[in-house]
């Protein structure tokens, strides 16, 4: 809606609109409430604005006794601005996984060699991360656009050590293997 199409002022003076292709989930008049409300995070000042949610506002289920900060594991916003990197010119996905909370994920549950499986392939992120991590991956995405404008070229860029962002400096790598359609 238009009334979603807005300017933010950060605590730090930095002004932000919504990315290209998207729009504020809210509009101006309902994030001023959220604001004023203290609901809206501006992380230390200059970060993109996130809405706060409660224990008592979220659905039951299994609460993670584990809390891992966005400075160790990546944001939406870090993954997206590692799609962006290496694909310019198209609107990246709304919340991509960063490479590094998928390496924690993937480090903690598997060794070496074995088996990744992402039924939801996305941009390609858990099989990128799995092939610079020396595990087997595979993996399918539903999305034929999304397989052949995001999957395909990032894995390809992978395996040839084209991708230089996420986990590639710390798990040293170079680019190798290579994979079947």
């Amino acid at each position: 809606r238009e009334s979603q199409f807005y300017n933010i002022t950060l605590p730090s003076g930095r002004v932000v609109s919504p990315s290209k292709g998207t729009s504020w989930r809210y509009t101006q008049e309902r994030f001023d409430e959220l604001v004023a409300d203290r609901r809206i995070d501006f992380g230390k000042g200059n970060k993109m604005p996130r809405l706060k949610r409660f224990m008592a506002e979220v659905e039951p289920g299994l609460v993670p006794n584990t809390w891992w900060e966005g400075e160790s594991v990546g944001t939406a916003d870090s993954a997206k601005r590692h799609l962006k990197s290496l694909f310019p010119n198209l609107i990246p996905f709304e919340t991509p996984k960063p490479e590094e909370l998928a390496s924690r994920i993937i480090q903690i549950a598997t060794n070496p060699g074995d088996l990744v499986v992402d039924v939801y392939g996305g941009s390609g992120t858990t099989a990128a991360v799995a092939h610079k991590m020396n595990r087997q991956w595979l993996m399918c995405e539903k999305i034929e656009r999304t397989f052949y404008e995001f999957t395909l070229p990032r894995l390809e860029m992978v395996v040839k050590g084209d991708d230089p962002g996420g986990i590639t400096q710390k798990t040293n790598w170079l680019g190798g293997g290579d994979f079947i359609m």
